[in-house]
């Protein structure tokens, strides 16, 4: 059996939208992929999480703007290879 490839979906938690969007990604991603939300609880939050998610994540999806997708790609670059 092969492994299910996991995801985690990375949303900013003070925001309805996001934490909506999560979930219906989610629904619609969990017949596939093991999915997990990880939303953020204060600014620059998406930095710490983006490095601890990427250890054990094969994708990580942004759900939100520009200032989230900044932080995860933040996160993302102090990462060594």
């Amino acid at each position: 059996m092969n492994r299910q490839e996991k995801i985690c979906l990375l949303g900013k938690g003070n925001s309805t939208k996001s934490k909506k969007a999560c979930l219906k990604l989610k629904n619609h991603l969990a017949q596939t992929y093991n999915v997990e939300i990880c939303l953020s609880q204060y600014p620059e939050h998406h930095i710490q999480l983006a490095k601890e998610q990427a250890i054990d994540c094969d994708h990580l999806i942004a759900v939100g703007g520009d200032g989230t997708i900044n932080e995860i790609v933040n996160g993302l670059m102090t990462i060594s290879q």
